[in-house]
């Protein structure tokens, strides 16, 4: 998923982010990207296919905290 490692540029201006969305037909749709080696996770959820998304945001931010803890310390960046 390796995006553009230098500044992007859009009609003249400097792409400071951008969104992957997709349809979900009533399932849940993850679009990895990243811009200029961070790393972004698009998640969106059809509430028929996960009616309790709480928990799913729960286990996502514990995972990613994980991966942060896991960087910080190693001393290496996990994020970038």
């Amino acid at each position: 998923m390796p995006g553009s490692p230098v500044p992007t540029y859009l009609a003249g201006a400097k792409v400071s982010g951008f969104l992957a969305f997709g349809p979900t037909a009533g399932r849940q749709s993850t679009r990895p990207s990243s811009l200029r080696r961070l790393p972004q996770y698009r998640i969106s959820i059809g509430p028929s296919a996960l009616p309790d998304y709480d928990v799913l945001v729960g286990w996502l931010r514990e995972g990613f905290d994980e991966i942060i803890a896991f960087g910080d310390a190693t001393g290496s960046p996990a994020l970038g």
